[in-house]
Formats: structure tokens, C-alpha cells, sequence
């Protein structure tokens, strides 16, 4: 059974993943822990099946793009991934952050997927992967950052060496603990630490003294 039709046996609804249709779409699991809802989605749960897509698939969706400007590719690669899941819900482990296993799991299956691939399809990451834009929608909300400043943070912040960026962007952009970071990249936790640690600092001398106090503001506020 395909992912659509899933989702459409469930609740007669689905929307095309990257699409941002699944923000505010999600329906509550009434403070259930991710622990509880991966449980009930182990043991054929369609509920919670679809509260775990329509939270995550579009988050996924971007940090796929992080690999890839493909993304039709990335979109087949999270359908896959779902319908994997579908099929072998009863045989999982437990998990304690379905958005850290997510992650986990799409990034393994899209950097698989583009092995098999031409290698002129996957972007060379250190100069064109988690390339972190800081919208104008960013200004709107908050009425404290202006265009100026977002402008000069985007560009210190795209200066920063490849896993710099992929620490800053699942932290502070995803909301990912350095515990969930470590998992995704494979590194140790005081090691993503140092990586957030380095990233500071680097913007530290990149801004200047007022926007870098912006920016300490800008992410205490979770980007």
C-alpha cells in the first residue's frame, strides 16, 4: 500500500510533502510523550501514523534538500521511508524523539539513494548544503530583527564550515537537543557541543559587537 493511499483510507486527506500544508493540520495526541505515540503507531495505530506525518514529513522534506536539489527524489525517498515503516511498524524499537529518528533515517536513505545516483546529482555539500536563509516572514513576526541585520547574519552564518551549519540548523532552526544531533550525524554529543561552540564564536568575530547581540537574541527566540 502506497503512502497516499494510507492516508487516504485513514482520514480522506493528503497533501504533498515540502508542500507546508501539514502546518497546523496536525491533530492532537493530548500531550501523549513521543515515547507513547510511536508506541500506538507500533501496534497499527492510524492515528497516530498520521499525527507522525503530518508533524515531521515536511521538516524532513527540507533537511533532505540540505543533500539535494532533487526533490522529487527527496519527496520518493520520504514515501519510501514511511511505507517501510508502515510495513514493519510491529518489528521497531522504541523511540524517544520520532523527530530525531526521522531524521536519522531520511538522511541515511536519501545519501543511499544518491550513491546509486550519478554523483553529479548530489550537491557538493560544503559549498551549497545547509545553506540557512533567514526570511523576511522572520521580521513580520518578531518586529525585532531588521532586514540589515538578517542580511548579515545569514551571510556570517553561511560562512561557517559545513557541520557548523548542520548543528546550527537542527538546534536552533529544528529544535533538536545535542543528544538528537549527535544520533543524526554520528558524532559524540560534547562534540556537536563543540560545533555549536565554534559556530558561536565564529560569529562572535563575523558580526559586529550589536548585531552579534542580535543574533544571541535571534536564536534564544529558536530562530
Amino acid at each position: 500500500m502506497s503512502l497516499r493511499k494510507h492516508i487516504s483510507k485513514s482520514d480522506g486527506r493528503s497533501n504533498p510533502v515540502g508542500s507546508g500544508s501539514h502546518i497546523f493540520q496536525t491533530e492532537s495526541m493530548n500531550g501523549k510523550s513521543d515515547l507513547e505515540i510511536w508506541k500506538e503507531f507500533r501496534q497499527g495505530d492510524d492515528r497516530a501514523f498520521i499525527y507522525i506525518y503530518r508533524s515531521y514529513s515536511d521538516s524532513m522534506f527540507n533537511y533532505g534538500c540540505q543533500f539535494t536539489k532533487q526533490k522529487d527524489f527527496v519527496r520518493d525517498c520520504i514515501q519510501d521511508l514511511f511505507c517501510e515503516l508502515i510495513d514493519n511498524n510491529r518489528k521497531l524499537g522504541d523511540v524517544l524523539s520520532i523527530k530525531g529518528y526521522l531524521f536519522k533515517c531520511i538522511k541515511r536513505k536519501v545519501l543511499s539513494g544518491l550513491k546509486k545516483k550519478s554523483k553529479q546529482e548530489l550537491i557538493d555539500v560544503n559549498d551549497a548544503g545547509f545553506q540557512i536563509a533567514i526570511g523576511p516572514e522572520l521580521i513580520e513576526i518578531t518586529q525585532t530583527f531588521d532586514e540589515r541585520f538578517c542580511t548579515s547574519l545569514q551571510k556570517a552564518v553561511n560562512k561557517l564550515p559545513l557541520q557548523q551549519r548542520e548543528v546550527i540548523l537542527l538546534h536552533f532552526y529544528e529544535g533538536l537537543t545535542y543528544q538528537e544531533i549527535s544520533e543524526i550525524i554520528g558524532i559524540k554529543v560534547k562534540s556537536v557541543r563543540m560545533q555549536a561552540y565554534r559556530a558561536i564564536q565564529s560569529l562572535r568575530q563575523g558580526l559586529n559587537a550589536s548585531e552579534f547581540k542580535l543574533a544571541v537574541s535571534f536564536f534564544l527566540l529558536g530562530a
